[in-house]
Order: structure tokens, then sequence, then C-alpha cells
């Protein structure tokens, strides 16, 4: 996680600090997984409350 913080932008107006998350949404992680992983997920997906929580059950597939 990158902070991306700015005072004023170029027209002079104040900006409100915005956090940028790279490579690390859950669309980006359920792309990279196969098939049938990807699959298994999305059959639990209601089970989940975090990304932490997928990834053990990938984990937990992969042995």
């Amino acid at each position: 996680m990158i902070p991306f913080l700015s005072q004023t932008d170029v027209y002079g107006v104040q900006v409100m600090p915005a956090i940028l998350f790279l490579d690390n949404s859950m669309d980006n992680y359920l792309n990279r997984l196969n098939s049938s992983e990807y699959e298994a997920v999305m059959r639990m997906k209601d089970t989940f409350q975090s990304r932490d929580d997928v990834e053990r059950f990938v984990n937990g597939l992969r042995g």
C-alpha cells in the first residue's frame, strides 16, 4: 500500500488524501488462480470474510 498525498492540485484547489492499492485487490488475486481453484473459491465465497481467508483456503487446496 503506497499513500499518495497532495496538498493542492494544479489549480490550487485543496486535494483530499487518497490511498492507492497496488496489486492488493481481490480481483487481481482471483485472476491469478487456475480454473479449478477459482471455481472452488466461487463455491465458497459466502464463507470468506477477507482476502486472508481466501488465501488460506487456496493454500489448503494446493496442499
